[in-house]
């Protein structure tokens, strides 16, 4: 029962974040697009700026802000299961996220 409980939390905490990340970025572009007064010529000069680099940057900072609000989130989600390990459950997403923002400051 644990394993199933251990399992439903993941893949909700999954899709809870993953909701948060699309939601703030697109929160992000539209933010950009009213402020900036932003139009195809100035969003593909944005996009290709150092190879693809604007776009790197523009989607890291709302992932690192939907990382710093998921931990407290799963830190609760993880002692309201009462889960022995839930050491794991907070280093799965944090060791994941680390490697993918190494990923894309390499590119």
């Amino acid at each position: 029962m644990k394993i199933f409980l251990l399992i439903v939390s993941y893949i909700v905490l999954d899709v809870i974040s993953s909701l948060i990340y699309v939601g703030l970025l697109l929160l992000l572009f539209i933010t950009m697009k009213k402020v900036f007064n932003m139009n195809e010529e100035k969003w593909s000069a944005f996009f290709k700026y150092r190879n693809g680099k604007g776009l790197y940057s523009i989607m890291v900072f709302p992932y690192l802000l939907m990382i710093s609000i998921m931990y407290p989130v799963t830190m609760f989600g993880f002692d309201l299961i009462n889960f022995d390990y839930r050491v794991l459950g907070y280093s799965r997403d944090y060791v994941t996220n680390a490697h993918f923002i190494f990923k894309i400051t390499k590119a």
